[in-house]
């Protein structure tokens, strides 16, 4: 199953556990899984689904009620109280990655190390059930990936535990480093740190919706009545369209007119090392008739600032672009071929109409040809041929 947030008005944390709740995630699995926590200084806890609407769209949303005697909690003792739980250890690493993200935006923000961050805003029980609750919601539901659309962001300033601060606050810029978020003239916070810590720690992809099949549709109700548009988190569930894999890639570009060429030679090698998809280098004339090189780099989003860090260090670029893009690729798998020199791994690909084709791998089909001194397009014809047969 596939998920889409649609941040129509930007993501806060109960915006989002809202939504998967009212895509019919149970309230008294998300209440047991935090009052198994044993946080401390939490008393007469509960939580309460209201619907509301919007601009005429109705959703749910979520008050939570406790007696909270605790006004600061420290992202170790969090992590320690999720450690001991007996939470599934998936949802106790991803709910303690979320937190740690949190954590170390404060920390820069702050100046301080990540053990001496205290947690204010977060530290009641809203943010845990938050998290924890999301975290749960999308094993209830059986998500396997979540994309998200572009994130707005709002202006003007709030007041926080350490006076009067900007929107967005700078924890929350600090973790939306890197991700396409966009401006708009809204006064008013549209996204929270904890919304952001969610989007960054789940999605896979942000942009446009992939090609689904829609199944069912939530949406979560944030506090405000916005002018401006719906203040919703709309939740997006279906499939992907059968025969196609979708998923979301980034692309690093840069222009060079200055490196040496062995040097491009060396990065190419280091940036597979590093797993990104594919690296390309094209020959274009650049400002003052100079001939040069535009690189580009394809990767997961989460190895973007991994490739952008060699790029920076193994040529002489001062700037490179990124764009996030969909991209559908055929269903594939990995099978073993029975050939007369041996086992031979290729890939299977299925195309839209069922129907499939074999690309043998070359690495083997190389160590074979040099081993009896064949010719490598012959080895492929062969292997081919034979499986055809």
């Amino acid at each position: 199953m596939i998920a889409y947030i649609d941040c129509i008005s930007g993501i806060s944390g109960d915006m989002f556990l809202s939504s998967l709740i009212d895509l019919g995630v149970s309230v008294s699995v998300i209440k047991d899984a935090v009052l198994a926590l044993n946080i401390e200084g939490i008393k007469n806890f509960d939580i309460k689904v209201f619907k509301e609407k919007r601009h005429g769209i109705s959703g749910s949303k979520i008050e939570i009620y406790s007696e909270d005697t605790v006004k600061s909690r420290s992202f170790l003792s969090i992590k320690d109280k999720i450690q001991k739980s007996d939470l599934s250890s998936q949802i106790k690493e991803k709910a303690i990655q979320i937190f740690e993200i949190i954590a170390r935006a404060e920390a820069k923000v702050h100046n301080c190390k990540l053990e001496e961050v205290h947690f204010h805003e977060i530290s009641g029980l809203d943010s845990i059930v938050d998290i924890v609750g999301v975290l749960i919601g999308i094993d209830y539901l059986g998500i396997e990936e979540i994309f998200c659309s572009h994130i707005p962001l709002g202006t003007g300033t709030i007041r926080s535990a350490h006076g009067i601060i900007p929107i967005p606050a700078p924890a929350t810029l600090e973790i939306l480093k890197g991700l396409p978020v966009y401006g708009t003239d809204i006064r008013a916070e549209l996204v929270t740190p904890t919304g952001a810590a969610l989007l960054r720690g789940l999605s896979k992809g942000f942009g446009s919706m992939p090609a689904l099949s829609i199944e069912k549709i939530g949406y979560g109700v944030g506090s405000r009545d916005l002018k401006e548009r719906p203040n919703l988190a709309r939740l997006i569930l279906g499939k992907l369209v059968e025969g196609k894999e979708t998923d979301t890639v980034t692309l690093l570009e840069t222009h060079i007119d200055d490196s040496n060429p062995e040097h491009l030679g060396f990065l190419m090698e280091r940036l597979f090392r590093e797993g990104v998809l594919d690296v390309a280098y094209v020959p274009i004339y650049m400002k003052k008739n100079r001939p040069g090189v535009l690189i580009k780099v394809i990767c997961q989003p989460s190895d973007m600032f991994k490739a952008m860090d060699l790029m920076f260090k193994e040529t002489t670029t001062s700037g490179i672009r990124y764009s996030f893009l969909f991209r559908k690729r055929l269903k594939r798998e990995t099978i073993e071929l029975q050939t007369r020199w041996g086992k031979v791994k290729a890939k299977k690909y299925y195309l839209p109409d069922g129907s499939s084709y074999l690309k043998p791998e070359y690495e083997e089909c190389l160590n074979i040809a040099k081993k009896y001194a064949i010719p490598l397009r012959k080895i492929y014809l062969y292997i081919l041929r034979e499986e055809a047969e």
